[in-house]
């Protein structure tokens, strides 16, 4: 169902809402100085009655106070709780139309206060409304204007964060499907592929099975990494391809690899969309509580500490553990060369949160959190050193991952 239809629908169910809104409860009051009993309810049902008085007073005072308000807030909460449910319904996105269906509330809300002045001129001129001015209502609407806007407006950032959300889970859901599906695939393929290589032809087993066995077992690697540090090289398949002694490979063998290989490309495709997706999400979260001369200072502070920490160890050494729990993708720490008998850790490396991490979330926090020390940096990117890519090792920073 296209935007503009659902607004269609939209229109009439408001339409039917303001005719029973100034039948039910602002025409009555036209009737008060009939003579017969004047009785009306309020929205929450009290009674309002009247007879033998005179609109001016007490009347008066009940129709112009918060009489109206009432029913044109449970219009607009109502109306925008059926945009939303019809959106989800036909799946469809509801910020255009809700903007559209705010414009419409807008319409009920002057025709009714519009339509109340006019019964309020007639019953203050007591039959000659010529004598008396109209009520100037613009600050009645202006004030129910600026109520619609606000809900709208929620409603549309709610929106915005549930589309957000939907697209991230979709993206991730991909992954995990297409990671199992390729997985199975690829265990078919190494077990095909090994036979062939260790049971082929000489030839064969050396300029075709070996190296498609070894692009099969780097598709593998790939899809169980979850790692945009880890690439499926497809390297043999299209030297075999180019040619032509792919053909030599079963049909089989080359259907099953044919897919294996798509399926590791559109996966490699949305690993990147997924991390670009996680980075813009990351670096902006970072940039709330960060700046670059915090960052500065940080690394200024944690380098001195380093350099102190080598310069206190007894005697001369030639080497420098680097990594001590190498079992993640990690950035290591830069070397200090410049006394070959004596390196030091020069500057802080630490862990990157690459996507596997990401798919595996809440289990991957505590890999995560053994490894991102007070001493180094927890890093988003791997390709990239400006200062709100890695988040700085503050333990009680909110990141909100």
């Amino acid at each position: 169902m296209p935007q503009e239809n659902l607004t269609t629908l939209m229109a009439k169910t408001i339409e039917d809402e303001w005719v029973r809104l100034e039948r039910d409860s602002i025409t009555p009051w036209a009737f008060m100085p009939s003579g017969h009993p004047f009785q009306c309810k309020d929205f929450h049902g009290q009674a309002i009655s009247y007879q033998g008085v005179k609109f001016t007073g007490s009347p008066e005072h009940v129709f112009w106070g918060r009489y109206m308000e009432p029913f044109l807030e449970d219009i607009v909460g109502r109306m925008v709780k059926e945009t939303l449910r019809l959106g989800l319904e036909k799946g469809q996105k509801v910020q255009k139309p809700l903007l559209e269906v705010g414009d419409l509330l807008k319409s009920i809300a002057r025709r009714a206060y519009n339509r109340m002045a006019e019964i309020d001129q007639a019953l203050r001129g007591e039959g000659f409304p010529q004598r008396v001015s109209r009520k100037n209502v613009d600050s009645k609407v202006l004030k129910m204007n600026k109520f619609i806007d606000a809900r709208i407006s929620a409603e549309i950032a709610m929106a915005d964060q549930r589309d957000k959300k939907a697209a991230r889970s979709i993206r991730l859901k991909t992954l995990r499907w297409a990671g199992a599906s390729l997985i199975g695939i690829i265990g078919t393929c190494v077990g095909l592929a090994y036979t062939y290589k260790t049971t082929g032809e000489s030839e064969l087993r050396s300029q075709i099975y070996q190296p498609l066995y070894n692009d099969v077992l780097t598709a593998e690697q790939f899809v169980q990494a979850v790692s945009n540090q880890n690439s499926a090289s497809l390297k043999a398949l299209n030297e075999l391809k180019k040619s032509g002694s792919f053909g030599q490979v079963p049909s089989d063998i080359q259907k099953d690899l044919t897919e294996v290989f798509q399926n590791v490309s559109a996966l490699q495709l949305a690993i990147s969309n997924v991390r670009d997706l996680a980075l813009r999400e990351m670096s902006a979260r970072i940039m709330q509580f960060r700046t670059d001369e915090k960052d500065r200072d940080w690394r200024l502070k944690i380098e001195e500490l380093l350099r102190e920490r080598s310069k206190s160890e007894k005697g001369f050494s030639d080497t420098v553990m680097i990594l001590s729990n190498a079992d993640h993708e990690m950035i290591s720490p830069s070397i200090d060369l410049r006394n070959p008998n004596k390196l030091a850790i020069a500057s802080p490396g630490g862990p990157i949160l690459v996507l596997r991490d990401w798919i595996t979330y809440p289990d991957s926090v505590k890999t995560i959190d053994r490894l991102w020390t007070d001493e180094n940096y927890l890093y988003f990117s791997d390709g990239q050193d400006h200062w709100y890519w890695p988040a700085a090792g503050f333990k009680d920073t909110e990141l909100g991952v």
